[in-house]
């Protein structure tokens, strides 16, 4: 019988982990880890076992570079000295990292709030580049794409653009 397939949560989470710290903690250490982050963000499938950890921790060691690049940790200056990011992001991005360590990708897509977003607060660029984020590992959806071009348009972040935005819901505009 052919075993579950570790949710790609479990599969970050351990690249992340893999792929970032040095020393690399062993795999029980890892799935202990992965343990209390379950418990403490109420996710209700378990970490995978820690023979699993092992065989996730090997593939990602293999992944080829550019792969490995998708999980390194966001690091002011390095980032911008690698161009993996804009100088001009700076700023935005330390403010973010307040918050705890980011994924480069994720500070790429949060990036991208910012420029779609001035003036926006820290909270609701972060919503935004979670869609993007999540948009970027599934199927492409027009409708969503469209909805979240006008919820941006009409800077429905605003009370005067909430308004604008929901009249052109419910005209049928968007």
């Amino acid at each position: 019988m052919a075993r579950p397939k570790v949710p790609q949560f479990w599969i970050d989470a351990v690249r992340i982990i893999a792929l970032n710290e040095d020393p690399q903690p062993s795999a029980p250490e890892i799935h202990r880890r992965l343990g209390e982050w379950a418990a403490e963000t109420g996710r209700s499938d378990g970490p995978p076992s820690v023979r699993k950890v092992v065989d996730l921790v090997r593939e990602a060691k293999r992944l080829a570079e550019d792969e490995k690049r998708e999980y390194e940790l966001f690091t002011w200056p390095g980032s911008m000295e690698a161009k993996l990011l804009p100088w001009e992001a700076s700023r935005d991005l330390l403010d973010l990292g307040k918050r705890g360590p980011i994924l480069v990708r994720f500070a790429q897509w949060y990036w991208q709030a910012s420029m779609a977003m001035p003036g926006a607060s820290i909270d609701e660029r972060y919503r935004v580049a979670g869609v993007l984020a999540a948009r970027s590992q599934l199927e492409p959806h027009p409708e969503e794409a469209a909805e979240l071009m006008a919820y941006l348009a009409f800077r429905a972040w605003t009370p005067d653009g909430q308004k604008e935005y929901e009249a052109a819901v419910e005209a049928g505009r968007v």
